[in-house]
């Protein structure tokens, strides 16, 4: 029994009747590149492409489709589905297609079962799966599940596995969370990486794609991201182990009140690495927004526009078509004209020079920076940081040290939940405070009120990466506590991995520093008893 499977997440659809945005109307998509087209077609929206391209340009049948659906996904739209007919221009319209009362989920099996995408096969089976896009990890778990289920009986019957995976839609909110399940459907296991499911075995993957729609564009490209996911078998994936815990909580995009950084890059372009810079930009406690923090509802043109006007620091994340972008450089022109601190930050092994006019638009006809604005953006304190790697894996400390000693206005992005309003002095010790004298107590009541926070026992066997997961565990027991300094004194390596990641947060922390006197009695058979007393003397910081 052959197995065929595309697993996908739903877009919603809105009604352009009402909205007044064409929303529902077909696009053009391609893969390759504009002079070099591999395969073209048309459908509405993006729902429809990458079916059409697994079965026209694979040249393969789909004998199951997963559907990720979201509560809008879900829900009947009483649109004018005959006048909507009319936007499509020639695209297929069914037959059977109710007149009112469709989701986008029913919308989307008629219109493929309309297509025929498996010619005169039968029409795939469809497995309908909730997703809470705030908390995805159930949906991927059953996910997860299901294809687990498939593969096993495909493998049973000896049959022809194939799994794609189109991170489009409802992901595009939830899109670090599929770093979770590409873990385990990598092609390989990761050694000393632990296992997200119960160690059964890896699913192959064949592809994993995406699809950008633009409206402005006469067509718009299907993106095999097959490589990039694969990057997960070897030290890259160590690195997002350790740079923003990836698979616990995932990088949003900043949405309080306080300063933050607007994050501009081109899409294309070194996205593990773009992910690498934005993991250590979190760890190291810097606020940012960039656009996964646009939600599906909104218009995202005014949404950029808005984040980048309300930001305090422009971080432009550079690549070789980073200046070939218009929307790019529109970006940094907003900035420049609001007079923004702009920090660039190499992302590949180059550093494009600027220099003369940035032209932009059709044909490059539009001048979107002048020779004389260049000139006097290299000339300022607008620094280009280049990229600190060893062999592929980038060196925070080095990184973050460079990034916060030349720009002291990045202090103005930290982070300050915890500490804006921080009122405690955390002991985390083996030394409850109740049993502290009362010069110490007094000490530490000076910079709040004394929380004990008991330092655990560490396994002599644990591993580096067990450490700093453990180390990850405290530091929220730590934070949720508004720590204005902590006590840090344990075994050695925990203590010293939970007090520099404080530092990070500019939390100081300190030491006990005790002095000790030695008493001598005699005891009641004569003996002389010698007994060591310590004496609190004074916290000292750690440098």
């Amino acid at each position: 029994m052959d197995v065929h499977v595309l697993a996908l997440a739903m877009s919603d659809l809105r009604d352009p009747l009402d909205s007044g945005t064409d929303t529902i109307r077909e696009g053009k998509y391609y893969c390759g590149t504009e002079d070099n087209i591999a395969f073209q077609c048309s459908g509405i929206g993006q729902l429809e492409v990458i079916p059409q391209y697994i079965t026209g340009h694979l040249d393969t049948g789909i004998t199951h489709i997963i559907i990720l659906e979201t509560p809008e996904t879900k829900k009947e739209l009483n649109y004018d589905w005959k006048r909507i007919n009319a936007l499509c221009g020639n695209t297929l319209f069914p037959d059977d297609m109710p007149e009112e009362g469709l989701s986008a989920v029913r919308f989307f099996k008629h219109r493929m079962h309309a297509m025929k995408i498996n010619g005169d096969g039968p029409d795939p089976e469809y497995i309908d799966l909730d997703l809470d896009i705030d908390h995805p990890e159930a949906g991927l778990e059953k996910l997860l599940q299901t294809i687990r289920t498939l593969y096993n009986e495909c493998e049973q019957e000896n049959g022809d596995w194939k799994l794609w995976l189109d991170t489009h839609g409802a992901f595009r909110e939830v899109s670090l969370a599929m770093f979770a399940l590409m873990q385990v459907l990598s092609s390989s296991p990761v050694e000393g990486i632990p296992q997200l499911t119960d160690g059964l075995g890896i699913i192959p993957v064949d592809q994993v794609f995406t699809v950008n729609y633009n409206p402005d564009k006469r067509m718009n490209q299907i993106r095999d991201l097959t490589d990039f996911y694969r990057m997960f078998t070897g030290p890259a994936f160590k690195a997002y182990m350790n740079y923003g815990q990836y698979f616990l909580s995932h990088l949003e995009a900043y949405e309080g009140e306080d300063p933050y950084a607007f994050i501009s890059y081109r899409t294309a372009d070194a996205m593990k690495e773009r992910y690498l810079v934005l993991g250590m930009l979190k760890k190291a406690g810097l606020l940012y927004w960039y656009d996964d923090g646009i939600h599906i509802h909104d218009n995202w043109q005014t949404t950029l526009f808005e984040r980048n006007r309300d930001s305090a620091v422009f971080i432009a994340l550079l690549s070789e078509g980073y200046f070939h972008s218009y929307e790019c450089v529109k970006e940094l022109r907003q900035a420049l004209d609001e007079g923004k601190p702009v920090i660039f930050i190499s992302l590949d092994r180059t550093l494009p020079y600027i220099s003369g006019e940035l032209r932009c638009g059709k044909a490059g006809r539009e001048i979107i920076i002048t020779a004389e604005e260049t000139a006097k953006l290299v000339q300022s304190n607008h620094i280009v940081l280049k990229k600190y790697d060893v062999d592929g894996v980038f060196q925070e400390e080095r990184f973050l040290a460079e990034l916060m000693r030349e720009n002291g206005f990045l202090k103005q992005i930290r982070s300050t939940e915890n500490r804006s309003d921080a009122v405690s002095f955390v002991n985390f010790s083996n030394h409850p405070s109740a049993r502290w004298s009362d010069e110490q107590a007094a000490a530490a009541r000076q910079f709040g009120e004394i929380v004990d926070i008991p330092f655990p026992a560490v396994d002599p066997h644990a591993s580096s990466r067990d450490l700093d997961v453990l180390s990850d565990r405290i530091m929220t027991q730590i934070m949720r506590a508004k720590p204005k300094a902590v006590l840090c004194q344990g075994e050695f390596t925990l203590a010293f991995a939970v007090t520099k990641k404080l530092q990070k947060q500019n939390i100081p922390v300190y030491a006990a520093c005790s002095e000790r006197n030695v008493i001598e009695k005699t005891d009641p058979d004569g003996n002389t008893v010698r007994e060591s007393v310590f004496r609190f003397v004074r916290f000292r910081e750690y440098l």
